[in-house]
């Protein structure tokens, strides 16, 4: 299976959606090596630098679920290779976990659907974020632009995205971000966040997030302006991330359609029409 990257949030859809990108792919094969009659049994081959071994790992997290819930005691050998960046915010652990969701699921014969499966990867997502996440998994599992109209389901919604747009990545070459030592990078960019928004903010973010998401199915570029507004989450993010408000200015006064933070960043995404880049 090939799980691609995603751009969280899409700006004011904070934690309620993200978009795939092409970013790189991570590939996951699966074969089951025998019966294990103690429960499922998973090992992991991570080729590639940086991805943690066994029950540290996304994926093997994901093929353990899809295994428990299928009720399948078989040993199952996972080998992983990473494709997606890590740590940059495009994804890179719900990649792997939707990617070993969806082989082993194959591997059984399909018992689950693809939604079934964003609720089994983002459960696996626990390892990296601290608790249940979905919006990654739903994008790399889904592709196009997923949306979560409630996340405890999770309930995830692909909308239309118009043909003529592209997705530019800026990814820094080297860690632009001063965090804490032996400090994840995403529970940094949470502790930033405010922990209460103003009423005319919260009305304001509430707007552009419906206009992102509703007004994709009548004034497609419209919508997608909307990609700007990150509310305070942008606010409080942007304010570490080096350059990244000229960096915005920059791209919108050159035509972008939106400019804003993917993810916990330090990556930035910009929306633009094909040919303008």
């Amino acid at each position: 299976m090939v799980a691609p990257a995603s751009v969280a949030n899409v700006g004011p859809l904070f934690d309620l959606a993200a978009m795939a990108v092409t970013a790189g792919y991570d590939v996951v094969e699966a074969r089951i090596v025998g019966h294990s009659p103690s429960g499922p049994r998973v090992d992991l081959a991570a080729l590639s630098e940086g991805a943690p071994p066994g029950p540290g790992n996304t994926a093997w997290r994901a093929a353990m679920e899809v295994l428990y819930q299928a009720s399948e005691n078989v040993r199952v050998l996972l080998v992983l290779r990473k494709g997606v960046p890590v740590g940059v915010g495009l994804g890179s652990s719900g990649a792997s976990a939707a990617a070993a969701a969806y082989a082993v699921n194959l591997l059984l014969g399909e018992p689950f659907t693809r939604e079934q499966l964003v609720r089994i990867a983002g459960q696996a997502e626990r390892v990296s974020a601290g608790h249940p996440h979905y919006d990654n998994v739903a994008a790399s599992l889904l592709g196009g632009l997923v949306v979560l109209l409630d996340r405890s389901g999770p309930w995830p919604v692909r909308l239309p995205v118009p043909p003529g747009l592209r997705v530019l990545l800026f990814i820094p070459r080297r860690q632009v971000l001063k965090l804490p030592p032996g400090k994840p990078k995403t529970a940094v960019m949470r502790e930033v966040l405010p922990r209460s928004v103003e009423l005319q903010k919260a009305v304001d973010w509430v707007e552009k997030a419906l206009a992102l998401a509703v007004g994709l199915h009548s004034d497609p570029v419209r919508a997608l302006a909307a990609a700007s507004h990150g509310g305070p989450v942008e606010e409080a993010r942007g304010s570490i991330i080096p350059g990244y408000w000229e960096a915005k200015r920059a791209a919108l006064a050159a035509g972008a359609i939106a400019f804003n933070i993917s993810g916990a960043g330090p990556t930035l995404f910009a929306i633009v029409r094909e040919g303008e880049e």
